[in-house]
């Protein structure tokens, strides 16, 4: 029935329904439902039908939403049964059931995949006629090593895996809610409903089977600024830049290029080698070497796998909304930094991604709007970082001949680097290389040998990464990494000149910012003695918007099956104790999130009462060029009045009273001791070092 609905043949359809008349049977939901979507395939289908289709349906005790709350649908089905009702009721609306019943049975994993193994099966000769054709299973179960564990798992059989690929389909199909909007989104008015029109939402997204996210927002009352500045970024209507797309999906069939991060096609890929591992004329550590080399072209093509795809993706809806004006609805990660939530296409996207992209509303550029785009130029090159406005505008000017030249030829020109970004990591690059110089002049040895290597490229990710919790093992690895990389670095000291380096790498950091410290390492101690408590650690934004860290300990679950035990690792169980590590290491920088997502939700309410165009990219802030100077004010205001207030005080006050509100009744007690440090450590907070509001307002380099 489902198949002549999809071809819009309702005499096939009317024809089962004669049958099963016949046979005495009644016609259930989701046989209604497929002669409605037959109905709504049908160019102007007669509106008697369709009512005589529905009295029907509530002569056999079926409802109308029904049908949308119980019955399954795929692709367009369901707007097509919606054309159809439509039609006879043009104000009909499906009534959202937002409480599905989930099944949450531990056998199911199990018991299915053991039917599709020992039932799937298909005919050996489907692809090549032969004479001795047997039934063969499709799926397998085999296991393998990874590491040191046995891990089984399911393999199709080479002639599925055939069939599969030569029956992929040329054209691709995605879900509406994977897909930007037509039409402005639907304007959140509580944690439960907003965003698409059909699709249910979460204002938070979270793990699977987590809650705890959705009790604390269902207990909070005033949420109306965070729904606001989240409808106002929703509400920005984009379009296409033709020329800029038509020029990507050029160098895209073209082989790609990988300086434009634009993927090339698997044929570039390197050649898996092949060997026979038994073959004697190879040494055993030739055999290494030939594995190894096949391990890391098998990863090389899956990543350039991958990459290709994820590309197709994005350029095949961009192509796809080329002459459409479309909208990204947003919600939100459980610290309140926003997100769109179509996955594959949208403005927090690469670069490459983001080039396709403008304002469906454009404005004149105004007096200062081309300095803008040209600073924007500048910044967008990683030049200047240091520089004033006045000093990028000025080079931006000085290289205008060839900025123009890259614009009229895309694919013959690129601009080059001439100049090293001076920034933070350069400066502790240069700190760090001043103490390794006089451990050399003191005759340490691997001082000595890091001479000539210490630079930027190898504290980044270090320095930047410490404000997330990293530890001195993890950035450890981190510089062991960059050192590899180095062909130049004799690798038998990697090991001794990381560890050496991330001592004077955390040093360094420590001295250029003791008051950042100070106050990190509160929050830190703060999470690990609330945690040791048993609690998980909540804070409430300036804006109301309360968030809860959902870092449990994992929990394992062993499912037993005839082919093999299946062990499952639950991460998001609410009883089982906090995970300490992750609540402590993970508080400075969620912290910091949830603040920057406050300012930015802030500039976006005030921009929009200003008459901006304003979306963001967590604290990377878009507008016109014309009214970049606004969004300027706006943002730096804001900023001043959200670290105006006494955010740490105010978390104490808040902390104190959710954790220190009731003490162990055991004065003697270790939990006793333990809650006193706590509260000592809450009421001493760490003092802030400020800054110069009047010069915050003023600079216009601030927030650049």
């Amino acid at each position: 029935m489902r198949m002549w609905a999809k071809k819009g043949l309702l005499h096939h359809v009317g024809s089962i329904f004669i049958l099963l008349e016949e046979a005495g049977l009644k016609p259930n939901r989701g046989s209604y439902a497929a002669a409605l979507e037959c109905m709504g395939r049908v160019p102007n289908c007669s509106p008697k039908v369709i009512t005589r289709c529905l009295t029907q349906m509530e002569v056999d005790g079926i409802s109308v939403d029904e049908l949308f709350s119980q019955c399954g649908f795929r692709q367009d089905e369901r707007d097509m049964v919606l054309k159809a009702i439509n039609t006879v009721n043009p104000d009909y609306k499906p009534s959202l059931n937002l409480h599905t019943d989930l099944c949450s049975s531990p056998l199911l994993g199990t018991y299915m995949m053991d039917l599709m193994v020992k039932n799937l099966k298909i005919n050996s000769d489907i692809l090549n006629p032969a004479h001795n054709r047997k039934l063969i299973p499709i799926l397998y179960h085999m296991y393998t090593f990874r590491s040191i564990k046995q891990v089984g798992f399911i393999k199709p059989h080479p002639i599925l895996t055939q069939m599969q690929q030569e029956a992929v389909e040329n054209k691709l199909t995605f879900d509406s809610y994977v897909m930007p909007m037509l039409c402005p989104p639907v304007p959140w008015t509580s944690f439960k409903f907003g965003a698409y029109l059909l699709t249910p939402t979460k204002l938070m997204r979270s793990t699977d089977g987590a809650t705890q996210h959705d009790l604390l927002l269902e207990k909070c009352q005033d949420l109306h600024a965070v729904f606001d500045s989240l409808n106002q970024l929703g509400n920005c209507a984009w379009k296409i830049s033709k020329p800029v797309l038509d020029t990507i999906i050029s160098i895209f069939n073209d082989r790609g290029s990988e300086k434009l991060d634009i993927p090339p096609p698997l044929s570039e890929a390197p050649k898996i080698p092949h060997f026979n591992p038994q073959d004697p004329t190879y040494t055993s550590s030739e055999k290494a070497l030939m594995k190894k080399e096949a391990i890391n072209a098998r990863k090389k093509y899956g990543e350039m796998h991958s990459l290709r795809t994820d590309a197709l993706y994005k350029l095949s809806i961009a192509h796809h909304m080329r002459d459409e004006i479309f909208w990204f609805p947003h919600n939100m990660d459980f610290r309140g930094r926003t997100y769109p939530c179509p996955p594959y296409f949208n403005h927090l996207g690469s670069d490459v991604t983001r080039a396709m992209l403008v304002f469906a509303e454009g404005k004149p550029l105004g007096p200062k709007g081309l300095d803008w785009l040209k600073i924007h130029l500048v910044n967008l090159t990683g030049l200047k970082k240091r520089s004033s406005l006045q000093g990028r505008l000025d080079y931006a000017n000085t290289i205008m001949e060839d900025i123009l030249d890259s614009a009229d030829n895309p694919l013959n020109v690129n601009l080059v680097p001439c100049e090293v970004p001076q920034d933070v990591y350069s400066v502790v690059a240069q700190q760090v290389e001043e103490m390794r110089a006089k451990d050399a002049k003191k005759g340490l040895k691997i001082a000595q040998v890091l001479e000539g290597f210490i630079n930027r490229k190898v504290v980044k990710q270090t320095v930047m990464t410490v404000v997330y919790g990293v530890t001195r093992f993890g950035g450890r690895l981190q510089i062991q990494k960059r050192l590899k990389e180095i062909d130049e670095f004799p690798q038998d000291h990697v090991w001794e000149a990381s560890h050496y380096l991330v001592r004077l790498v955390f040093n360094g950091l420590k001295e250029m910012f003791t008051g950042t410290r100070e106050i990190q390492d509160w929050l830190t101690e703060s999470a690990r003695l609330i945690s040791k408590f048993g609690h998980t650690v909540e804070w409430v934004t300036p804006l109301g918007l309360p968030i809860i860290q959902p870092y449990h300990r994992k929990r394992h679950q062993v499912l037993k099956s005839t082919i093999q035990n299946i062990c499952l690792e639950i991460s998001h169980d609410t009883t089982e104790m906090p995970d300490t590590v992750k609540q402590k290491n993970a508080f400075p920088p969620n912290f910091i999130h949830s603040l920057d997502s406050t300012h930015m939700m802030l500039t976006s309410l005030h921009c929009y009462s200003a008459g901006l165009t304003f979306v963001s990219v967590h604290d990377c802030f878009w507008t016109h060029a014309l009214t970049v100077d606004t969004m300027n004010k706006v943002c730096r205001e804001q900023f001043v009045a959200l670290h105006s207030q006494p955010i740490l005080q105010m978390l104490s006050k808040f902390l104190l009273h959710k954790y220190c509100a009731e003490p162990p009744t055991e004065v003697k007690s270790k939990k006793y001791q333990e809650y006193k440090m706590l509260m000592l450590l809450l009421a001493n907070v760490p003092r802030t070092g400020g800054f110069d509001v009047q010069q915050v307002k003023e600079s216009t380099y601030f927030f650049s």
